[in-house]
């Protein structure tokens, strides 16, 4: 009776389901009634799963369990498992992710390993691949080990494996995080001799390198790119239509720009202090193009607008003549925004950014608006308050249940920050109390 749950959880391949399951049979003793399949498939499911830490430690026990029972990992097994150690559950990857990964790495390559008795149990050492080193060198580059993924990328080479775009564009990104400006002109040297014609018309592989160029403040280069990519005929690589003939741009491997190329110049622009208006501009080039922006893209233009006070800048905010045409530039903004929310999938962050930009712009209705509007985004519907006194008193109940019970269930649920809360009950108090 017990297996059949567990099969008809098994065929759900939702880990949730299955886990309880799993462990009554481990609990009493029932693991060896499961096939090899069986395993395979749980392990295929446990590195499908959400990136938590409840779902990293039962990763690890399952691979615990498959050592005990003589069930060896895969070539793709092992790239999950390095993946999920290398520090998939957590936001910020420290260096004991890195070298935690780095032993699984040279575990695989072994002809035995001990199990949890302390046996030694033989295996068949499995040769890393293209995506084993990539996955390694992604860990390492957002460490930042510049020497390991150095390393890594020439034992990849040594080993007869030829780099991918993915590789390079991860490397590129790295040496530009770090500000070798010598190193990106190294690896595009290397990127020319060992890609393709038809990978070196990957955008990741562009965008990877206009982001290095803009960290490292080359403003012009950056430009040039993405002057390059906007001339007519460029085309993914993917998208080329069999039996088009190639011209002149087409041989010469240029994609066209994509959101992340526009959210990448965006960005550079919003850096060099260039005025909203002329960044907006860019980003209605961007709209013309019928590319849809990405949510980060929204999120710099929105924080670009913050004023960096530390108290409540509405409360000891100073005069600026540019406020009003700011005001009227991010309503403008703001309904591209909802007109896009079919498409763009706002964040915690879109509800801080967007709410402290009307904030700083002293436009206080907007700004409960905004909050109510994103606060109930995806939720049963509420009417759409219309006076100004409807508006504070939706923000106050939502700030109270907001304030005092955050929900943690929905892994996307937007969650307004302590900050963001306390600074509109202070003015929504304020208001209330006259």
């Amino acid at each position: 009776m017990v297996l059949a749950d567990f099969y008809r959880a098994l065929a759900t391949q939702n880990i949730e389901r299955i886990w309880p399951l799993y462990t009554y049979l481990y609990d009493n003793s029932l693991l060896g009634t499961l096939t090899k399949q069986n395993y395979y498939q749980l392990l295929t499911y446990s590195t499908r799963a959400r990136a938590t830490h409840t779902n990293y430690y039962r990763l690890l026990a399952l691979v615990d369990d498959m050592k005990e029972h003589g069930i060896p990992l895969r070539l793709t097994d092992y790239n999950s498992l390095i993946s999920w150690i290398g520090g998939r559950p957590v936001p910020i990857i420290k260096p004991r992710h890195l070298k935690e990964a780095m032993d699984v790495f040279e575990e695989m390559q072994e002809s035995d390993h001990l199990n949890a008795k302390g046996e030694v149990i033989r295996k068949e050492p499995i040769r890393p691949s293209v995506e084993t080193f990539n996955t390694l060198i992604a860990i390492a580059s957002r460490v930042p080990d510049f020497r390991t993924a150095q390393k890594l990328y020439r034992d990849m080479i040594s080993r007869g494996l030829r780099p991918d775009v993915y590789t390079y564009s991860t490397l590129i990104g790295l040496v530009g995080k770090i500000g070798d400006t010598r190193g990106i002109e190294d690896l595009l040297n290397d990127v020319h001799k060992n890609l393709t014609r038809d990978q070196l018309r990957h955008v990741e592989l562009w965008n990877s390198i206009m982001s290095a160029y803009a960290c490292n403040g080359l403003y012009d280069k950056v430009n040039e790119l993405l002057e390059q990519m906007k001339v007519r005929n460029n085309k993914h690589a993917r998208n080329k239509p069999f039996g088009v003939k190639k011209t002149k741009k087409w041989e010469r491997g240029i994609p066209a720009p994509d959101a992340e190329s526009y959210r990448i110049y965006i960005d550079m622009m919003i850096r060099q202090g260039e005025p909203f208006d002329k960044t907006l501009d860019k980003f209605y080039e961007m709209k013309c193009r019928s590319i849809i922006p990405i949510i980060q893209t929204y999120n710099s233009l929105f924080r670009s607008l913050m004023n960096p006070i530390e108290k409540f800048p509405d409360l000891v905010s100073k005069k600026n003549p540019e406020r009003f045409k700011n005001r009227v530039l991010l309503k403008k903004l703001y309904l591209s925004f909802k007109r896009d929310l079919a498409q763009v999938e706002p964040n915690s962050e879109t509800l801080y950014t967007l709410v402290s930009a009307f904030l700083d712009l002293e436009d206080t209705k907007t700004a409960l608006e905004v909050f109510v509007f994103l606060s109930n985004y995806k939720k049963s519907a509420i009417p759409t308050p219309k006076t100004e006194k409807s508006i504070q008193y939706s923000a106050v109940a939502i700030l109270a249940k907001e304030k005092h019970a955050i929900s943690t269930n929905n892994p996307t649920k937007m969650e307004p920050s302590k900050e963001l809360l306390d600074r509109l009950t202070a003015i929504v108090t304020e208001k209330t109390s006259l």
